[in-house]
C-alpha cells in the first residue's frame, strides 16, 4: 500500500523542507559570491562569507594576492590583499580573516623593503597600522605585525660548510678486549687508553679485519710488521695486541712524540722522517686525529687495572 504525502511523518515533512532550504541557500550563494547574507535552519542561523559588497570574494583575492607575491608583482599582490581586506569589513574584528589579509600586507610591505624601496614599504606598513587601529584592533596585535615585518626583513645568517656545528660521534667501545689490551699496554709501559684508541681506529675491535692493502687484525699489522714483532697468527687478538704495542712502543722511543709516533704508526716511519713530522697525506692526518679524541675519551673513562689480575 502506498501512502499519500500527507500521511508521510512530521519528521520526514521537516526533512524534506530542509532540505529545500540548504538547496536555496547553496543557489543564492553560488548567484552572489561572497554577499553577506543569512538563513535560518531549523534555528540554526548560518551565515556565508561576509563581505563589504556584492561579488567580493575573500579566498579568490588572497590567493591571487599570494600568487603575485611569488612572481614578484608587488604592486599587484598589494591591491589585491587591500581588496581581500576590504571584504572583511563586515566581519567581527576577532575573525581570523582581518589579521590574517593585514598579515599578508604586511608581507608586501616587507618584499618593498628588500628590494630596498623604503618608502612604499613605510607607506604600506603605516596603512596596516591605521587600519588595526579603525577596526580597533588590540595593541599586542599591532605590535605583533610590527614584529613580523621585523622578522621577514631581517638579514639571513649564511654559514660555511666550516662554521656549521658537527657532530661528533663518541668513541667506540668494546670492553671484551679491555683486559688484554691493559696487559699488552703493561708490558710495553704504553698507556692502556692510547693502545685502546689505536685499535678502535685501526679496525674498531673487529679481530678479523683485513684492509686493503693486507693490513690484518685488531691493531691492523703489516705481514713484515707482524714477523718483525714475532707475530705469528695475527688473527689472534692477543698476539696481535702484543705485537702491535710493542711496534708503538719503539715509534714512541724514536721520535718521542705522540703525534709523531702514531703518524709512523699509519705511514711509516721514513714518511715521518722525510717530512719532519706529521706527513702532509689526508688520510695520515686525519687518523693522527682521530686517535687522538679516542685517546681523549678512554683517558677520562679510565681502564680498570684489576683486569690484569684476570689472565693475561
Amino acid at each position: 500500500m502506498t501512502r499519500s504525502k500527507s500521511h508521510l511523518p512530521l519528521r520526514q515533512k521537516k526533512t524534506r523542507v530542509d532540505v529545500r532550504i540548504v538547496t536555496l541557500s547553496i543557489a543564492m550563494l553560488t548567484s552572489f559570491g561572497c554577499a553577506q547574507f543569512s538563513m535560518s535552519l531549523g534555528g540554526t542561523k548560518v551565515a556565508a562569507e561576509p563581505s563589504a559588497s556584492s561579488g567580493c570574494h575573500w579566498i579568490s583575492l588572497t590567493q591571487a594576492g599570494r600568487t603575485a607575491l611569488s612572481e614578484g608583482d608587488l604592486p599587484r599582490a598589494d591591491e589585491s590583499y587591500r581588496s581581500a581586506f576590504a571584504c572583511t569589513a563586515s566581519l567581527s574584528r576577532k575573525d581570523a580573516r582581518v589579521r590574517t589579509s593585514l598579515g599578508n600586507l604586511v608581507a608586501v610591505a616587507a618584499a618593498y623593503q628588500l628590494e630596498s624601496d623604503e618608502e612604499a614599504a613605510a607607506t604600506t606598513m603605516q596603512s596596516v597600522r591605521d587600519a588595526a587601529q579603525k577596526r580597533g584592533l588590540h595593541g599586542s596585535t599591532i605590535e605583533g605585525l610590527d614584529a613580523r615585518f621585523v622578522k621577514l626583513t631581517a638579514p639571513k645568517q649564511r654559514y660555511t660548510r666550516y662554521q656549521l656545528p658537527r657532530r661528533r660521534m663518541g668513541a667506540p667501545n668494546r670492553r671484551g678486549f679491555d683486559r688484554m689490551i691493559f696487559n699488552a699496554a703493561r708490558e710495553f709501559d704504553v698507556d692502556p687508553a692510547l693502545v685502546k684508541a689505536v685499535v678502535a681506529a685501526e679496525s674498531n675491535f673487529d679481530q678479523h679485519a683485513v684492509s686493503p692493502v693486507g693490513a690484518q687484525g685488531l691493531m691492523q699489522l703489516m705481514p713484515s710488521t707482524a714477523r718483525a714483532m714475532g707475530v705469528d697468527w695475527p688473527f689472534d687478538p692477543r698476539q696481535n695486541l702484543k705485537g702491535g704495542v710493542q711496534y708503538l712502543r719503539a715509534m714512541l722511543d724514536r721520535f718521542g712524540n705522540t703525534r709523531y709516533a702514531l703518524a709512523a704508526y699509519n705511514a711509516g716511519p721514513e714518511a715521518v722522517d722525510r717530512h719532519g713530522g706529521i706527513p702532509p697525506y689526508r688520510e695520515t692526518q686525519d687518523y693522527v686525529k682521530r686517535v687522538l679524541r679516542f685517546y681523549a675519551s678512554y683517558r677520562a673513562e679510565t681502564l680498570d687495572p684489576t683486569l690484569a689480575n684476570s689472565g693475561s
